[in-house]
């Protein structure tokens, strides 16, 4: 542990640094819904994805922070399964929050970042590092937050996109906004459908039964009632029919159905000095697996969460905040595998910040949690930020985070362990930012150490979980952005590495699938109604086995696109977009024995009106 430490002080002081790509951005409180990202994390590192970026890297979320965050995916062959490996923990140590919701699945505890469709979000956040306290079970390595906001002026907005690609891949997106200064209503849908039959470079066979096609839906609302309250209504339903394509070595049959709905009312209200916050939200989540596609037959699993949160703020001055929050949430699940079981979770957090002068703030989190079938352990976060001068911000947090058991780990029906403990770990993590004009330069040192891991272990032919290994990772991940006038255009350079080792505690062996070394880049030109775009990645080896007995390679993959904006009256009517993805023709596998696409290349015509 002291070698560890040492690691982390010495990039911490030795080393400057800022956020990736875009810093934090404050908004308005009364148009968001997750304002606790915005109010309490000024000593964590908070990746802001821009909407251009979003719109040029693919449909799904696995597209989107493949390219452009620190993380690693974990995907099955495109399309399919995808995992997250955020500094080095697992998929289900990493929280999928929308609109402040954890929308984690209660089922096996993690989301496939494949069903989030990403054109029907507003803006896209990667928070680094524990946050428990403030969402709960699962954020441990870090949160990814999807927001919808409101615009609450006099406007009508309408966009239709359209979209084409090799193996006959098509999106089709159509959403509208209508606003005045006391309403909002947003609806956007987005189809979603490939016949994902790529070749497999080196070899005389293609991606058998990887069909797929989504259908996305947001709707949502908010008026001003009056003068202090304000009423927000957001929805999301997915529907996804998938078939799960095989690989080198076998040939799929499979098929998964999945449909996902998430609702939220809040009613806000504001006053002089205070902020009170009444949520209901509900999570529903039901999946249907066919081990052959072509039969009736098939295993389902379904739960149904419904969540009640009331938060209230006090300023007794403009430098001294506290938030008490209470929240009661009960879920239902039920499935082939897993009689009818119920969880009902009663939680209480204490957040307070401060800020002493205009340089320092500080803030302290608390978190408990009551539950019919778990444990939890006493949470909590702190955090700094130090402006050392007007280019330079020195951070810090510490934090103890926890996932707790899912359905699947305590009651599946041949192999649940209900004696399990929730997984508990600790978080240290300090960070540099550095300002200068238009450049910007990071760098984060982070440590975790995880105990009583939930973990899968075979005992002849059944499989059942216990808590057994210890986790303990350190690394550093840095970041650059600059942009500057150039001919007349507008140019753009960004970069992010990242240095895991993440390791068993036990047996000193590094878990599967973590990269010691990931590098993303960009580079992007605008001239006038032209834009130019580069993107590079490099993925470390990593183990596929627990034993380190098998190695799969690392890859480097580019892509290239340009774009043409046609503007009217100095509104832009449309744009097209033309994109190549893995200009080098790499040959590369994210899963070992699950080859992903050669060159291919996407079209895309956005019109606005």
């Amino acid at each position: 542990m002291m070698k560890k430490l040492f690691f982390l002080l010495f990039f911490a002081f030795f080393l400057k640094a800022t956020g990736q790509n875009d810093s934090i951005t404050y908004l308005d409180e009364v148009v968001l819904s997750d304002i606790k990202l915005h109010e309490n994390s000024d000593g964590f590192k908070v990746l802001k994805i821009s909407d251009s970026t979003i719109s040029r890297n693919g449909k799904s979320l696995t597209d989107l922070l493949r390219f452009n965050s620190n993380i690693y995916f974990k995907e099955n062959g495109n399309g399919m399964v995808s995992s997250v490996a955020f500094r080095g923990t697992g998929a289900a140590q990493t929280a999928v929050i929308w609109n402040g919701i954890n929308i984690n699945s209660s089922i096996n505890g993690q989301t496939d970042f494949n069903t989030i469709y990403t054109a029907g979000y507003d803006n896209i956040l990667v928070r680094s590092g524990g946050g428990s306290v403030l969402y709960g079970s699962g954020a441990i390595g870090g949160s990814v937050h999807l927001n919808n906001s409101f615009r609450f002026t006099k406007h009508f907005d309408k966009e239709f996109k359209t979209a084409y690609g090799s193996y006959n891949s098509l999106e089709n997106h159509l959403g509208f906004s209508y606003g005045t200064t006391e309403l909002n209503l947003k609806v956007d849908a987005g189809f979603v459908k490939s016949d994902n039959d790529y070749p497999y470079l080196g070899t005389s066979r293609k991606n058998v039964n990887g069909e797929y096609e989504n259908l996305n839906l947001n709707v949502n609302f908010g008026i001003f009632l009056n003068s202090k309250n304000v009423l927000k209504f957001y929805h999301n339903t997915f529907l996804g029919d998938r078939n799960f394509s095989g690989g080198l070595f076998f040939e799929g049959n499979d098929k998964y159905i999945a449909e996902n709905s998430r609702s939220l009312l809040e009613w806000q209200q504001k006053g002089e000095n205070y902020r009170s916050t009444f949520r209901f939200a509900q999570v529903f989540e039901y999946y249907q697996f066919f081990l052959d596609k072509n039969s009736s037959d098939f295993s389902f699993g379904k739960t149904n969460e419904w969540i009640g949160q009331y938060n209230f703020r006090y300023s007794f001055s403009s430098a001294i905040k506290i938030d008490a929050q209470l929240e009661y949430s009960s879920t239902n699940g039920t499935g082939s595998n897993v009689d009818s079981v119920e969880r009902n979770v009663l939680s209480g957090v204490l957040l307070y910040s401060h800020t002493l002068g205009e340089k320092f703030k500080y803030g302290l989190q608390l978190r408990k949690e009551f539950a019919n079938d778990y444990e939890s352990p006493l949470l909590f976060a702190f955090d700094t930020n130090f402006s050392v001068s007007e280019n330079y911000n020195l951070k810090f947090n510490l934090s103890r985070n926890f996932r707790m058991p899912s359905f699947n780990d305590l009651y599946w029906e041949t192999g649940g362990n209900n004696d399990l403990k929730p997984e508990t770990s600790w978080q240290a993590e300090i960070g540099q930012e550095y300002k200068f004009n238009s450049f910007l330069l990071s760098l984060n040192g982070f440590l975790i150490k995880s105990t009583d891991l939930i973990k899968w272990i075979p005992n002849g032919n059944m499989w059942f979980p216990e808590n057994v290994s210890e986790v303990n990772v350190y690394g550093f991940e840095t970041g650059i952005n600059y942009e500057s006038k150039v001919a007349g255009g507008n140019f753009l350079a960004s970069g992010n590495y990242s240095y895991t080792i993440s390791k068993n505690g036990i047996t000193d062996r590094f878990l599967m699938y973590v990269p010691k070394n990931k590098f993303t880049g960009s580079l992007a030109y605008s001239y006038q109604n032209i834009s130019v775009f580069y993107q590079s990645l490099f993925t470390d080896q990593v183990f596929t086995t627990t034993d380190e007995s098998a190695v799969l390679e690392g890859y480097s993959i580019s892509n290239i696109g340009v774009s043409f904006k046609f503007l009217k009256q100095k509104k832009i009517n449309f744009e097209v977009l033309f994109k190549l993805n893995n200009i080098y023709n790499q040959k590369y596998q994210v899963t070992a024995g699950r080859p992903m696409p050669p060159r291919n290349f996407e079209t895309q015509l956005t019109l606005n009106f």
